[in-house]
């Protein structure tokens, strides 16, 4: 299984028991194909990262403080086993501070889903917890997909299989430009801000004194308060 980056916060994480794992897979798999490589948390993908005498604290970190989104597995043999207790711990110490929150979207940020039989202690009987035993990998995602949004507004919803993102302008922000007019590279850097484009890179070469540095501080100025998005400069 191919290894990812560890990000400093996963938008969504799951948490499961081995025997409901070829079910959780399918549907974390489909999550990530929305919303990108590295932003889901599924403990086979991170071995590297867990692995060791300190496992249990990094879990109930990942849970706890470090996504979005806890997604808890519900199944008779989660709750009897010891990681899955100690993740589910760390759950609902974040559901309690979460019921609690100011803010009303923070407490969506812990969902029960059913993938076997039985119950789970600390999940009441009122609570209302989807079965995804009859649906499909990207039904459940679409579903664990739409919670995210209710926490995570700024990402768009946008058709399945196409990855999520920041929501663009439909047409191109007033940049300001107080320089010679090069009017072509104003143009082309104003369309990256947009919606409708399909590319969100631009690489801009030319002598000194040609305007390379403005762009670079018009990006950083009205670029980086998108969520995803990185400026940088390169001088050969």
């Amino acid at each position: 299984m191919p290894t990812r980056a560890v990000p400093e916060r996963f938008l969504v994480a799951f948490s499961l028991a081995g025997e409901q794992r070829e079910l959780v897979r399918a549907i974390a798999e489909a999550v990530e194909n929305r919303l990108g490589r590295g932003s889901v948390f599924l403990d086979e993908w991170f071995e590297h990262y867990i692995a060791g005498h300190d496992a249990d604290l990094k879990l109930q970190e990942i849970y706890g403080k470090r996504c979005e989104l806890a997604v808890v597995c519900v199944s008779e043999r989660y709750g009897s086993k010891p990681w899955t207790q100690a993740e589910h711990r760390a759950i609902r110490a974040r559901h309690m501070k979460c019921s609690a929150a100011a803010q009303e979207r923070e407490r969506d940020a812990v969902l029960p889903i059913r993938v076997g039989d039985g119950e789970i202690e600390g999940i009441l009987f009122n609570a209302i917890v989807p079965d995804v035993r009859g649906r499909s990998a990207a039904a459940s995602a679409e579903l664990i997909i739409a919670r995210l949004h209710l926490l995570r507004p700024d990402l768009q919803a946008v058709s399945a299989g196409a990855p999520l993102g920041p929501a663009w302008p439909k047409t191109p922000p007033p940049l300001a430009w107080p320089m010679a007019n090069h009017s072509g590279a104003r143009e082309a850097f104003a369309q990256l801000l947009t919606s409708d484009v399909d590319w969100r890179l631009l690489r801009i070469r030319g002598l000194s004194e040609t305007g390379k540095s403005h762009i670079t501080r018009q990006m950083l100025a009205n670029v980086l308060p998108l969520a995803g998005i990185a400026c940088g400069r390169f001088d050969f």
